[in-house]
């Protein structure tokens, strides 16, 4: 990837002598949102940049291997939302029921919502379909205007 990321911008600014992982005991866990405000403020003059409108929420899931390394169903996830397989805890309940993210939209008052998300490999996919479809008919099925792009 560029080094116009806001992974790499961050890791740049935030952990210069640090190997960029998740792993790495030094970084986990602290996040600077100053940094992240600097990044944003330069990113929003790329010409692709684009920010949700006022009364927009985006919603990022995260599909792929985080949902399918789970050992919990796509119906299990809905309900409950879940762990992935992996086993470090900075993902921890990643999976959000529907439950949750409705609650999140409607604390928000958005009218609108996006729901955003994809995988890094192409044979991960059957139940992060399920799941995110399931999370835009829900959405839809609550009276909002809602967008899905996986």
């Amino acid at each position: 990837l560029p080094d116009t990321t806001l992974n790499k911008m961050y890791f740049k600014r935030a952990c210069p002598m640090t190997p960029v992982s998740s792993d790495n005991p030094k970084v986990q866990g602290k996040f600077n949102l100053s940094i992240i405000d600097e990044i944003h403020k330069i990113q929003s003059s790329y010409p692709n940049f684009t920010t949700p409108e006022a009364d927009e929420l985006v919603i990022h899931l995260r599909l792929g291997d985080i949902v399918e390394t789970s050992s919990s169903t796509a119906e299990e996830m809905l309900i409950h939302g879940a762990d992935p397989g992996y086993p470090t805890k900075n993902f921890l309940k990643s999976i959000k029921s529907i439950y949750e993210l409705l609650d999140n939209v409607r604390s928000s008052q958005a009218r609108r919502v996006s729901i955003i998300g994809g995988s890094h490999r192409k044979e991960f996919w059957k139940k992060s379909r399920v799941y995110s479809n399931c999370i835009y008919r829900a959405m839809q099925m609550s009276g909002y205007n809602v967008t899905l792009q996986i």
